[in-house]
């Protein structure tokens, strides 16, 4: 603890104001990514049977470490929004992105090898 003197005070305030704006940049450029993200048709290729059901399921980190490495889009994993919590199967899922306020989402297809 530090005593409130007015020089302490102003320090506080201009730390929480530069952290207010680093949040709106973040916001501002995952709204971009996601936004990016919406205008790309988005395929993995996966292992499947002939059912469609995955040999391996699909984590949130699988998919931030595919738009990174193929379209070089950096989401962290943390901020998915995926059904079931993981995915199980080929096909098409809408995948939604959340941080604070923030909503948004964009379209990947499983697509079987």
């Amino acid at each position: 603890a530090i005593p409130a003197t007015e020089r302490a005070v102003e320090a506080r305030d201009r730390r929480i104001q530069g952290a207010l704006a680093e949040k709106a940049v973040q916001h501002i450029l995952l709204d971009k990514a996601v936004q990016d993200l919406c205008t790309l048709a988005i395929e993995i290729p996966v292992k499947a049977n002939e059912q469609g059901n995955l040999f391996s399921k699909i984590h949130a980190e699988d998919i931030a470490m595919f738009l990174m490495k193929e379209h070089r889009i950096a989401i962290d994993p943390k901020l998915f929004s995926i059904p079931e919590g993981v995915l199980k199967r080929v096909g098409t899922y809408t995948i939604g992105v959340a941080e604070g306020e923030y909503r948004g989402s964009f379209s990947i297809v499983l697509v079987a090898q």
